[in-house]
């Protein structure tokens, strides 16, 4: 949430990644780890980005759940033109849910197949991308003086 609101989201492509960018949907699931609440759902148009959520976050739940969106850009700079997928991400073991593809190209029923099979991949290499981005950006040993106070401030502005 933090990058989408900073960074809007976007990601600098990788091998056989293209550059994407990842927006939040129109809900989010939340858990508390105690209480007699256990799950909170925030719903609107863009949830992940409001300031109820941070309040929320600052609060001491986390993310259960993200309606999300990935947009793949074509490569042609000229071209308004995208690859656009939508689905839910699990956080506990990011398991992709409700995966809606962007349009097939191909007629042939076997084509289609393979396309489909193709289109889920680039998205899952996408996913780990981004991930892998978290990940590396969390195991440097600046994280604790540069990373946590700027989400400090972040969650802070929500309050």
């Amino acid at each position: 949430m933090f990058h989408a609101d900073r960074a809007g989201g976007a990601f600098t492509g990788e091998g056989d990644v293209p550059d994407f960018v990842v927006q939040f949907g129109g809900k989010l699931t939340l858990r508390t780890h105690v209480g007699l609440v256990t799950d909170v759902a925030v719903k609107g148009s863009s949830p992940g980005l409001s300031a109820d959520l941070r309040y929320i976050l600052a609060g001491g739940l986390a993310v259960k759940e993200a309606d999300l969106r990935l947009v793949f850009a074509t490569g042609d700079e000229n071209s308004d033109e995208e690859r656009a997928y939508t689905f839910g991400l699990a956080a506990e073991n990011f398991d992709l849910k409700r995966v809606k593809l962007p349009a097939l190209l191909t007629e042939e029923s076997d084509d289609r197949a393979d396309e489909r099979l193709a289109l889920l991949a680039d998205l899952d290499a996408a996913v780990q991308h981004a991930f892998r981005h978290f990940l590396e950006l969390r195991g440097r040993p600046t994280w604790s003086r540069t990373v946590v106070p700027s989400l400090r401030t972040w969650l802070e502005e929500g309050t």
